[in-house]
């Protein structure tokens, strides 16, 4: 089944995770570079701040990825306003693919590296003993014209 997912499903999804998530780029050698970043939004494209290292990186091969890790079940009693609101979702990691659009210096220190989101997918391990390998929810897939793909 292909369900379109606009933008602003992911953005209302990052903003309920944590705001420190996962930077993976790719060093000159090929072996990945992990941080934890900070992310903000200008306009559709997320702002990560970071280091010269995942910098030079996100310049040399501007394919990203951010990984934001599961989040603790909603604490809100059933019944409550907002109880549902991620609790399908919590225990999974979200994982987004992008592509750097910018990268400039931060006036106060580092830089600051745009990216705009193509791909995005909840991931989780197997859940037993002859469960398949993972259980993964497409979001997001700019390359396939928005479409959610499984």
């Amino acid at each position: 089944m292909t369900v379109a997912v606009p933008l602003e499903e992911l953005r209302a999804e990052l903003d309920r995770r944590s705001a420190v998530v996962y930077l993976l780029t790719v060093a000159d050698s090929g072996r990945p570079h992990c941080v934890a970043v900070r992310l903000g939004w200008r306009d559709d494209e997320l702002e990560i701040r970071t280091g010269t290292t995942s910098a030079r990186n996100a310049d040399a091969r501007p394919g990203v990825t951010l990984l934001a890790p599961p989040q603790p079940e909603p604490a809100r009693a059933a019944g409550e306003e907002g109880a549902e609101e991620g609790a399908a979702t919590s225990g999974y990691s979200l994982i987004v693919d992008g592509d750097v659009t910018a990268i400039s210096m931060a006036p106060e220190g580092g830089v600051v590296v745009r990216v705009r989101p193509t791909h995005a997918v909840f991931h989780r391990p197997a859940q037993g003993p002859g469960a398949p390998v993972h259980d993964c929810i497409p979001v997001f897939d700019q390359a396939e014209g928005g479409d959610e793909k499984t």
